[in-house]
């Protein structure tokens, strides 16, 4: 029994959180990854979620993320939130979750901490925060909005419109807050 538990261990061993990606979508396929529970929102299998990663970690690395890059990521809990997340770590970038139920002070304090120079933003929390000053030195053309166009902004389209670029793992960072 050891044995049996010692490789499956061994063939979940990734070095990187790409290479985790990629065993789950091999090794699933076509088994579910992300389920959206609310509000008829999509479910991707695994092989659908692989292909979404790279997709948009190519379009951010379009629109100029690059490797060092702290990138906000103020979504709601949705399927774009994950899928996010695993696409700027791919870029290499730090990807700085921020809680849709922070205020503008606490998204703004945040976004100053971590010295961030771009935020993937949902639509309606990019309205809030820009009305409240939050995004502070961000310039309005590294904001990307999801959901109805921004004025001013770049629209999560121009990051998820692109062939993919398949890169080699890069180190990351995960920033964690203490509010």
């Amino acid at each position: 029994m050891a044995a049996a538990l010692d490789a499956h261990v061994d063939r979940l061993t990734a070095r990187t959180v790409s290479e985790a990606l990629d065993h789950a979508a091999e090794q699933w396929a076509d088994q579910p990854a992300l389920v959206q529970t609310y509000g008829g929102g999509p479910t991707l299998t695994w092989r659908e979620l692989r292909k979404e990663v790279t997709r948009v970690r190519s379009g951010l690395e379009r629109l100029g993320v690059t490797t060092g890059d702290a990138v906000g990521i103020l979504l709601h809990h949705q399927v774009e939130l994950p899928i996010t997340w695993l696409a700027v770590v791919e870029a290499g970038a730090t990807a700085i979750p921020i809680d849709p139920h922070h205020t503008p002070r606490e998204v703004a304090c945040t976004l100053k901490e971590t010295e961030a120079r771009w935020i993937v933003a949902a639509a309606d929390l990019v309205w809030e925060t820009l009305r409240e000053g939050a995004i502070g030195p961000i310039p309005v053309d590294r904001i990307i909005a999801l959901g109805p166009p921004v004025a001013g902004t770049r629209h999560f389209t121009e990051a998820t419109a692109c062939d993919p670029d398949p890169r080699a793992d890069r180190a990351n960072y995960l920033y964690t807050e203490d509010i």
